[in-house]
């Protein structure tokens, strides 16, 4: 159980109830990354390090000393990596992100490309370009199968590297974005960014596909010229992403020893890449809470080893409730969907939920075991729908933007408070992760005796994990 106590307003007599409290499922296992790198450079050894701070993710790399010599760093055994980089589905999806290097297309055979591909689409996994002599244009990525994952159409010439110094700038895109959160004022997050040591070197990455985002830019000599630096994708059930510089080493070597831009960047930006890379065993609900309904429809998409639909799967759920007592729910195959489950449950009393499922994918070998499952329902008199209240907070997209929930309207206001997708925080505290995005619940009209409805009743901002563990691996799933 976790609890914050935020301060929204000075002026607040009653503190009693600004306390919000959640359940959290606390993973064990930590997120893996291979990292390939094609030559020794700056940037490879500035990045491990990084990484090598970071208490959440592990990190494997491949660096390639000569054209016939690899050096292997941070394998959990011998026989990881024994032979270079994975050729077999079994080794690779066994990462939940990629990082390519200065490394050329023809590194990687035919198959060894289309198994990176499958990753991304078909596993989920993050997949990041760095920049670099032998990277992207230079290395024939272009014209290569790797080129539908890129998320920039690369410029069809060769002479894309330049070691010419560049600055960098946040697109209005990158202002909002977690990755590049430095700071949690936005204008001072910006104004950071703009004083970081200019880049060793760049490369033009092409013009972004469409759906693609620019979170960074690069202003090369003068500033006239501008061309993406970050930029990212969604692809499949992954994400792609390109840095296209090698020079980042400098915002570490040229900052004062204290400062952690740095490092913070690369933790946040390597965070982002394994997000949403799920197991096994994926789950989700409707919508993930429930105000005066009983009826919950669970569902469930069960993949092998290979992570291809498991269509022989035994799927249960075991739901505590309010009251203590358990039952069970036997998860079914729906015909039209291989390696999907569902079923119908319903919750008689109003409260805090929680199942605890129990899976076996038969083929392949792969057993999903325990799972918990919180959710709420809320009683009919909890929710005012009638009153049209105000949540003290802001979305990503615009201020006093109309949100419908349940045939209420809210207005959005910008107070102290905030509430960000992914983030909790107020103006005098650090940011508080809630590894997904936030969905707003009815918070009563704002008053001197804080979040308070008509009825006396306290309302929150609620989120639900929908998290599945499985004996291959763990993931946590948002409903």
């Amino acid at each position: 159980m976790f609890k914050r106590r935020s301060r929204l307003w000075r002026t607040i007599e009653n503190v009693n109830n600004n306390t919000m409290a959640r359940l959290i499922s606390v993973d064990a296992e930590r997120p893996k990354i291979l990292y390939l790198e094609g030559e020794p450079r700056w940037e490879f050894k500035f990045l491990r390090r990084a990484i090598d701070e970071d208490k959440v993710l592990l990190m494997a790399s491949i660096l390639r000393t000569t054209q016939n010599k690899i050096y292997v760093q941070g394998r959990s055994s011998d026989k990881e990596l024994r032979d270079g980089f994975p050729s077999t589905v079994e080794e690779l999806f066994g990462y939940q992100g990629i990082i390519i290097g200065s490394v050329e297309a023809g590194y990687f055979t035919p198959a060894q490309q289309d198994l990176i591909k499958q990753f991304v689409d078909r596993r989920g996994g993050g997949l990041l370009f760095l920049g670099g002599r032998f990277a992207l244009s230079e290395g024939g990525v272009g014209k290569s199968p790797l080129a539908d994952l890129l998320p920039t159409v690369l410029p069809d010439r060769k002479d894309t590297f330049r070691r010419d110094p560049a600055n960098v700038e946040l697109t209005t895109a990158g202002r909002d974005s977690l990755i590049t959160r430095l700071e949690d004022n936005p204008d001072r997050n910006a104004e950071r960014w703009k004083k970081m040591p200019y880049l060793a070197n760049f490369q033009d990455a092409g013009t972004p596909k469409p759906g693609a985002v620019v979170l960074i830019d690069m202003l090369p000599g003068n500033g006239r010229l501008r061309l993406p630096l970050l930029t990212t994708e969604n692809y499949g059930r992954g994400r792609t992403a390109i840095f296209a510089s090698a020079g980042s080493w400098r915002w570490q070597m040229l900052q004062p020893l204290g400062d952690t831009s740095h490092e913070m960047f690369w933790q946040q930006m390597l965070r982002w890449l394994v997000t949403g890379t799920h197991g096994h065993l994926i789950a989700s609900t409707p919508k993930s809470v429930f105000n005066d309904e009983t009826k919950v429809r669970l569902r469930a998409e069960v993949r092998d080893k290979a992570y291809l639909p498991s269509a022989d799967a035994k799927v249960e759920a075991h739901i505590l409730t309010p009251s203590g007592t358990s039952e069970t729910v036997e998860l079914r195959p729906e015909p039209s969907s291989e390696g999907v489950y569902s079923a119908e449950w319903t919750a008689q009393k109003p409260g805090a939920y929680v199942a605890e499922g129990n899976g076996d994918a038969r083929r392949g070998g792969c057993r999903a075991r325990r799972d918990h499952v919180p959710a709420r329902r809320w009683r009919r008199g909890e929710f005012p729908r009638q009153s049209k209240p105000r949540i003290v907070g802001e979305t990503l997209r615009a201020d006093r933007r109309p949100l419908l929930h349940s045939g209420t309207d809210f207005e959005v206001e910008r107070r102290d408070h905030l509430l960000r997708s992914g983030h909790h925080y107020t103006r005098d505290a650090r940011p508080v992760e809630y590894a997904g995005v936030i969905s707003l619940d009815p918070l009563a009209a704002r008053g001197r005796n804080g979040f308070c409805g008509e009825s006396g009743v306290r309302y929150e901002a609620r989120r639900v994990d929908f998290t599945l563990r499985s004996g291959c691996a763990r993931h946590d799933v948002l409903a």
